[in-house]
C-alpha cells in the first residue's frame, strides 16, 4: 500500500487530457507512463480512480524500498 493525493474533477473529460500530457500519456500511443483504474482506500471506504504508472519495463525491475511514501 502507498499513500496518496485523490484529486476530484467535476469534469473528467475536461480535466484529464491536460494531466496526461503533463505525465506523458498519449492513449493509442506509445507512453512514458500508463493511465489505470486501481482500487483506492478512502475514509469512505474503497473506490476506483485513475492512477498513472511506468509504461516500460519499470514495474519488472523496480525494487521495493518498503517505504509508503515519497519523500
Amino acid at each position: 500500500m502507498i499513500e496518496g493525493e485523490l484529486v476530484v474533477f467535476p469534469n473528467p473529460r475536461l480535466s484529464l487530457p491536460p494531466i496526461d500530457r503533463l505525465e506523458g500519456f498519449r492513449p493509442g500511443s506509445r507512453s512514458m507512463y500508463r493511465r489505470v483504474l486501481v482500487p483506492i482506500s478512502t475514509g469512505h471506504g474503497v473506490l476506483p480512480a485513475w492512477c498513472y504508472i511506468d509504461g516500460g519495463d519499470l514495474i519488472n525491475t523496480a525494487t521495493p524500498t518498503n517505504e509508503r511514501s515519497w519523500p
